[in-house]
């Protein structure tokens, strides 16, 4: 196998790992807020979905953090989701004063900061993910009788 073949596994099962992590946060996180309705939000569960990812990550000797922010970004979804609806009011009223202006540059920054904090979720949960996969295998290794 290249050196290009073995850079592309790894690129691809960062993705694939970050996915499925990534769906998993979305599942949770709707589940977690379903009940809220319009109340509020919580993203919390987000590092779930990196956690996993990144153990994934790990256990297939590819990055962990990089998949656990591929998770974040994605699981974060449903957060960018419910803060656009909810702020679609208040861009509404903006719009109608004439503030074109103000809303081009909030939009694009409430999404920059959304995209921004599931990567930083994402990431952490990414590496306390990989950091146990690693962990888990050292112990499995001491307990492996030798010979």
């Amino acid at each position: 196998m290249s050196e290009l073949e073995t850079i592309e596994n790894k690129t691809s099962s960062v993705w694939r790992f970050g996915l499925v992590g990534g769906v998993v946060a979305i599942a949770l996180t709707l589940g977690q807020n379903w009940p809220l309705g319009s109340g509020g939000f919580s993203a919390n569960l987000v590092v779930v979905g990196g956690l996993l990812a990144g153990y994934l990550a790990e256990r297939n000797e590819s990055k962990p953090s990089r998949a656990g922010i591929v998770a974040g970004v994605v699981g974060i979804v449903p957060g960018g989701v419910f803060l656009l609806f909810a702020a679609s009011r208040t861009f509404a009223v903006w719009i109608a004063e004439e503030a074109l202006v103000t809303v081009l540059i909030a939009v694009p920054t409430m999404l920059l900061f959304i995209v921004g904090v599931g990567a930083l979720v994402g990431a952490i949960g990414g590496g306390i993910g990989g950091w146990i996969a690693t962990r888990l295998h050292e112990r499995r290794s001491l307990e492996e009788p030798a010979g």
